[in-house]
């Protein structure tokens, strides 16, 4: 018995000595998720900080430029694909060319196929793009009676359609480019720093118009070429996380507004040549 007692005492001693410890640690807990509180403060009123200078007003004015400028290009597509549409009926009578791969049929619409007998309802957009294609086979292929404004018309489409053609590195810097991020409680527990960051050697812009109001976004790369897509808004939603770049993508984005602005211009008058050979068709539709 005496040897039991003995046990018990010493598991006595032991619960009362993690106990001390769990409230200890409690306490510690509390300490710990208290610093990370004024830290993420601290953070909130720098970012604000941040968001009162000269360079973030400055690349958030010219985001929203960039922005403005590929939805109106976007627009020179969409309004050379209406006016594309006034031509219809193509031909009066179904008309099959046999092409590589397959056919391009001819009628109220014009579309590839892969046999013969196949009938499709292509969207405006995609006959468009056939027809700049295969504006050489397609033009001896329609009525007489829009044969020659068409032609006139082709060179323009294909003069757009390559306006519209961007490069993957629309704009881009090359260098050596930080990122920084407060990390988790939970991350930093396991060893990590406060403040994280991310390096990479190259920064691009790019422009895409596959949607209808047209998209933009900037590309960051690491050493090893991987990408990181972050959208514009993004950006100016994490003052922190961005703080060494403003000044760079300002810059880029100062120089894709100028590029888009002669673009615009370019595709602009395009669409204005476009006009003038369809607008005899546009009346006899009034």
């Amino acid at each position: 018995m005496k040897k039991v007692e003995e046990i018990k005492e010493k598991l006595r001693r032991l619960c009362k000595k993690v106990e001390e410890k769990r409230t200890d640690y409690i306490k510690a807990e509390k300490a710990y998720e208290s610093c990370f509180e004024e830290a993420s403060e601290v953070a909130d009123k720098v970012s604000e900080e941040i968001k009162n200078t000269e360079t973030y007003k400055r690349c958030e004015e010219l985001m929203s430029e960039v922005r403005k400028l590929v939805k109106e290009i976007t627009h020179c597509k969409r309004e050379a694909i209406k006016l594309f549409s006034y031509f219809k009926p193509f031909s009066y009578k179904r008309k099959v060319i046999s092409i590589g791969g397959g056919y391009l049929v001819v009628g109220n619409l014009i579309y590839e196929a892969l046999w013969r007998d196949q009938r499709r309802y292509p969207s405006l957009g995609e006959v468009f793009q056939t027809f700049v294609r295969y504006g050489n086979i397609v033009i001896p292929n329609v009525r007489k009676t829009i044969r020659e404004e068409l032609a006139e018309f082709h060179t323009l489409a294909e003069d757009l359609t390559t306006e519209l053609k961007f490069g993957e590195d629309f704009v881009v810097r090359r260098g050596e480019f930080r990122t920084f991020i407060i990390n988790a409680p939970y991350v930093v527990k396991e060893g990590s720093t406060l403040i994280g960051q991310k390096v990479f050697d190259k920064i691009s812009i790019r422009v895409d118009l596959i949607y209808p109001s047209g998209y933009w976004h900037i590309i960051f790369f690491n050493s090893e070429n991987v990408e990181s897509t972050e959208e514009g808004v993004d950006i100016l939603g994490s003052p922190l996380r961005f703080l060494e770049l403003y000044d760079v993508l300002a810059d880029m984005c100062d120089e894709a507004r100028r590029k888009l602005q002669a673009k615009k211009g370019r595709c602009e008058e395009i669409i204005k040549e476009m006009r003038e050979v369809v607008a005899p068709h546009i009346l006899s539709k009034l």
